[in-house]
């Protein structure tokens, strides 16, 4: 007999066989990991993640191309819904038995909260997305966050000024200089230009430098 063997299938009710081979041909949806420790679908027409958390331990799910989009520290129910402007991250504790907190992170950065349950506490958005959810005597409810999807601008021009040649345009230049002196000389500015007209409805923005 078969022994630690996986299997999988779905549910199409009012099918007929030759519509459900035609689906088997060109699924809509895949499993992502089914195994002890996690067992988790997408459904890629409507953009959800659906995971079950078997285990009080780290576990990740790859998809979207991400080895590490979505994990979690503690046994969970977990739905991720994308849209071209948003994410949802739904979780609960289908066991009834945690009296602590789930810790959920998405890899991958997200703007402003919309909106949020009580019981969410968002602890960072960038550059990966980390949540925690109380889920202490919430007798397997969900809880929700959604999140505005972050618009990234690059720079259209960049350029630096040095103070003992302020004649020398350095907008060519493969390097962005800045140095600051308390006499005044030999220091550089860097200045980035972003055409920001294709955004609408912005309520606030960030600016990070890597280096």
């Amino acid at each position: 007999a078969p022994s630690n063997k996986t299997y999988a299938y779905m549910v199409l009710p009012n099918k007929t066989s030759t519509q459900v081979s035609s689906y088997a041909a060109n699924p809509s949806s895949n499993v992502l990991r089914n195994d002890t420790n996690v067992q988790a679908v997408q459904q890629k027409t409507l953009g959800i993640i659906g995971a079950n958390f078997w285990t009080d331990t780290l576990q990740t799910v790859g998809a979207k191309g991400d080895a590490n989009y979505l994990s979690s520290n503690k046994k969970a129910s977990v739905m991720v819904k994308e849209t071209s402007t948003t994410t949802e991250v739904a979780v609960s504790d289908p066991t009834q038995a945690n009296v602590g907190k789930i810790q959920i992170e998405l890899n991958a950065p997200s703007g402003s909260v919309i909106e949020q349950d009580e019981r969410v506490t968002v602890t960072q958005l960038y550059p990966k997305t980390i949540l925690t959810v109380n889920v202490n005597g919430s007798a397997g409810a969900s809880y929700s966050v959604t999140f505005a999807k972050p618009v990234v601008l690059a720079a259209d021009a960049d350029a630096y000024t040095y103070s003992e040649s302020v004649t020398t345009n350095y907008g060519n230049d493969t390097l962005l200089a800045i140095k600051g002196t308390s006499t005044g000389t030999n220091s550089r500015h860097t200045f980035l230009k972003f055409d920001m007209s294709s955004l609408t409805g912005a309520s606030y923005a960030k600016f990070r430098v890597y280096g």
